[in-house]
C-alpha cells in the first residue's frame, strides 16, 4: 500500500483536507442552494396541482353552468311560447269581437239607414200629394174657369186623399 502511495503521490493530508472542503461546500450547497431550490421547486409542483385541481373545478363548474343555461333557455322558449299562444288567443278573440261589434254597427246603419229612408219616401210621397193636389186645384180652376171654395176644396182633398 505505501509504494502504491508513493507511485501515485496520494498524501493523506491533502485527501482528508479535500474530503473536509468537500463537506463544508456541500454543505454550503445543501443549505444555502439546493434546499431553498428544492423548496421552490415543490411551492411550485404545489401550485400546479393546485391549478389543475382549479382548472378541473372550473370545467365542472362550466358544464354545470351550460347545463343549467340550457334549462334556462328551454324553460324561458316554453314560457314564451306559451305567451305566444296565450297572445294569439286574446288576439284572436278581440278579433272576432271586433268583427261582431262591425257587424252589429253595419245592421243597426242598414237599420237606421232603412228608416231614414222610408221617412224621406214617405216625405216625398206627401210632399208630391201635396203638388198633385195643388196641380189639380190649379187644372180644375182652369177648366171651371173659376176660382173653387174653401169647402169644394176640402172635399175635393178628401176625394182624391181616399182614391189614391
Amino acid at each position: 500500500m505505501d509504494s502504491l502511495i508513493e507511485t501515485f503521490h496520494i498524501d493523506i493530508k491533502i485527501i482528508i483536507a479535500q474530503i473536509i472542503n468537500f463537506g463544508i461546500v456541500f454543505f454550503i450547497l445543501y443549505y444555502f442552494i439546493l434546499k431553498p431550490l428544492l423548496k421552490v421547486m415543490k411551492e411550485r409542483s404545489e401550485k400546479i396541482q393546485n391549478g389543475l385541481k382549479f382548472s378541473e373545478q372550473m370545467e365542472r363548474d362550466m358544464k354545470e353552468i351550460q347545463e343549467k343555461k340550457e334549462g334556462i333557455l328551454s324553460e324561458v322558449q316554453r314560457k314564451a311560447d306559451i305567451e305566444f299562444e296565450n297572445s294569439k288567443k286574446i288576439a284572436e278573440e278581440r278579433k272576432r269581437k271586433m268583427l261582431e261589434d262591425a257587424q252589429k254597427e253595419a245592421q243597426e246603419l242598414i237599420v237606421t239607414m232603412r228608416a231614414q229612408g222610408e221617412d224621406e219616401r214617405q216625405s216625398i210621397i206627401n210632399k208630391s200629394k201635396g203638388d198633385i193636389l195643388d196641380l189639380s186645384f190649379a187644372v180644375v180652376a182652369k177648366v171651371l174657369g173659376r176660382k173653387i171654395s174653401e169647402k169644394d176644396n176640402k172635399e175635393l182633398t178628401e176625394k182624391f186623399i181616399k182614391n189614391i
